[in-house]
């Protein structure tokens, strides 16, 4: 049966996602080309998961990623970054179509970016227990927000997901947690994102329910 706006409903699901986002990550980029290493690409590759139960119409959840980790080497260097967040999600099932279901969803929570920049030069066990090897590791991160728009398509308990949105976390800097370090880069995690995702479940209407649109 096609809805124009979804019926009460009840159930559960959760998917394994891949997507791409976009970050804040510009003050970084800069500081790299200065030294050579060349500038980061616009958009990373990102892995992660997530689970909801559905209640009348309203949805509520939660999920997680991580993003798949980017080297790039430079002379004897290497510059390594990744990033991750949590967030829990409310949304609002607004359309059914069939087996294809369209809501909206708000998010809260907070994420990371870690950094590392080594040597890449061959080193003993022994000369680096001794502190003859070089490396730098920064990390920061802070509270987002955000909101998507999600399409569910149900084959059978199969599930498929495409979602799209935006998340915004205010700037911080990036901290070594063992030594200090003057001049590190602020960074953000706020950026576009989109996923697919697979994964299964159910929705069902409730028994009785006619209020057809």
């Amino acid at each position: 049966m096609i809805w124009i706006i979804a019926p009460q409903m009840y159930g559960g699901f959760g998917s394994f996602d891949m997507g791409l986002v976009r970050m804040d990550l510009s003050s970084i980029s800069r500081a790299l080309e200065d030294a050579g290493y060349g500038a980061l690409p616009s958009g990373f590759l990102t892995l992660g998961g997530s689970g909801y139960g559905v209640r009348g119409r309203i949805i509520l959840g939660g999920g997680g990623y991580s993003m798949v980790e980017r080297a790039i080497p430079y002379r004897d260097r290497v510059f390594s970054i990744s990033a991750g967040a949590g967030f829990f999600e409310a949304g609002y099932m607004l359309t059914k179509l069939g087996p294809l279901y369209i809501f909206p969803m708000l998010s809260v929570g907070g994420g990371g970016i870690s950094l590392t920049i080594s040597d890449t030069a061959g080193v003993s066990f022994q000369d680096a227990l001794r502190g003859q090897m070089r490396q730098i590791h920064l990390e920061g991160g802070g509270l987002s927000a955000g909101a998507r728009i999600t399409a569910l398509l149900f084959i059978g308990k199969l599930l498929l997901t495409v979602s799209a949105g935006y998340t915004y976390s205010p700037p911080f800097y990036l901290r070594s947690p063992y030594l200090e370090v003057s001049g590190a880069p602020k960074a953000s995690i706020s950026g576009f994102h989109i996923s697919i995702g697979l994964g299964g479940g159910y929705v069902q209407e409730y028994e009785g329910w006619t209020e057809e649109k």
